[in-house]
């Protein structure tokens, strides 16, 4: 039987985690995994509604902008860009 692997936000943390299906539970796994992305990774639109999406949660504001650097500036800060590893 395959494993059932999904991001799911985790309020302790403030970001999303990724979690395993175990039974009927979504359990987050035993070595967190903190969700970490770039503009390189995810298209554009996906790469700013999900920055969106977390800074939302985290402190219920949006961030009035349209322009990628802002949000890939806005990812640094919140700690969830993935950096090259060149």
């Amino acid at each position: 039987m395959s494993q059932r692997v999904q991001f799911k936000w985790n309020e302790e943390i403030g970001n999303y985690c990724v979690v395993e299906k175990q039974g009927r539970k979504w359990v987050v796994k035993e070595q967190l995994e903190v969700m970490t992305f770039n503009e390189k990774e995810l298209s554009a639109d996906d790469f700013m509604d999900t920055v969106q999406t977390i800074n939302y949660k985290r402190n219920g504001t949006i961030l009035q902008s349209f322009n990628l650097q802002d949000f890939i500036k806005l990812a640094k800060d919140m700690g969830v860009y993935k950096y090259e590893n060149n």
